[in-house]
């Protein structure tokens, strides 16, 4: 979270992608990393296909509105309770982008499989995955938001090859940190409605924060 450049979110129930005006001061611009552990599957086998699987629990943007969210390889190291903004890993090239609408809860799932292939076979090293949103600040502003492994429905990568498939998922963790515990709790405030705020921007509509 760029707004929040030195705090770790390791711990959080949810993560977002696309760039963030509604927390006070703004999120700013926000990614979120995944990592899966894929040594189970011995080096060089023929993979079939695979997917990344995350689930929406929350949406900020006009209603009814599709936006990209793309997965791209990490190209460095990092940690889940260490790394921040100011330190995040390098990114390199995308796979799979899915349109994921906003209050269109559920699972989505992104074509990973020439990724998962460099991975088993040692042509490109397993640092993960980030997800990565439209980062457009102002009117046209929204993010995505995924259950992370402490949340109610941990990440999958879903993997099928010749002789065996597979899905190998994040397991459930400790409570979020108090700042990651007070967004998520941010953005189930009002039970029973809908969180929506006129944009800045004439014109431009009601921006809404939802979730199931």
């Amino acid at each position: 979270m760029q707004g929040r450049s030195n705090t770790n979110f390791g711990t959080a129930v949810d993560m977002w992608a696309g760039y963030d005006d509604y927390l006070n001061p703004d999120g700013m611009i926000v990614r979120s990393l995944v990592k899966f552990d894929t040594s189970a599957i011995p080096v060089g086998t023929s993979i079939s296909s695979a997917a990344l699987r995350v689930y929406m629990v929350a949406s900020y943007d006009y209603p009814s509105t599709p936006r990209t969210i793309t997965p791209y390889r990490v190209g460095s190291s990092w940690t889940e309770s260490g790394v921040i903004w100011n330190s995040q890993p390098s990114i390199a090239e995308a796979y799979g982008s899915a349109s994921i609408t906003s209050e269109a809860f559920g699972w989505y799932s992104f074509d990973v499989t020439n990724l998962v292939r460099g991975w088993v076979n040692g042509t490109l090293p397993n640092y993960g995955i980030m997800l990565r949103g439209p980062e457009v600040s102002g009117a046209d502003s929204s993010w995505r938001s995924f259950s992370t492994r402490e949340g109610t429905f941990p990440p999958q990568l879903a993997i099928s090859y010749p002789t065996a498939a597979s899905a190998l998922q994040g397991n459930a963790g400790v409570p979020s940190e108090e700042l990651g515990r007070a967004i998520f709790e941010m953005l189930n405030s009002k039970p029973n409605a809908d969180t929506c705020q006129d944009s800045l921007y004439l014109f431009s509509g009601r921006k809404c924060l939802a979730r199931p």
